[in-house]
């Protein structure tokens, strides 16, 4: 996992991004080792963070220990809180996964 994530933050230099928000499944087990159903990853250059509801919290502990876990409801407030402490302003994401709702109500 450690490869991948190199390999991830170096094309987030490449694309001078400060952020990547993950929110497909097959891409959140690729990187992260986590099998849950539910859940995001926030990248930065530092962080690696898996956000997910109470239903995995023990789970992704186990699946996923090089990431910080964070315990997730259903709006996004969590986002605006990591990506404001990483000092995150140009966040990737998953174009074809992420709704024109979610993403409105993430800018």
């Amino acid at each position: 996992m450690t490869t991948r994530l190199q390999q991830l933050r170096s094309r987030l230099q490449e694309r001078e991004m400060d952020a990547l928000l993950v929110s497909t499944p097959e891409n959140r087990r690729y990187l992260s080792g986590f099998a849950g159903s539910a859940g995001f990853l926030f990248l930065t250059q530092k962080d690696a963070i898996l956000a997910t509801d109470f239903r995995y919290i023990e789970q992704s502990a186990r699946q996923a220990p090089d990431f910080e876990v964070v315990r997730i409801g259903r709006d996004l407030g969590w986002l605006v809180e990591v990506s404001g402490k990483a000092g995150a302003h140009r966040i990737g994401f998953e174009g074809d996964n992420l709704t024109v709702a979610q993403r409105h109500r993430i800018t």
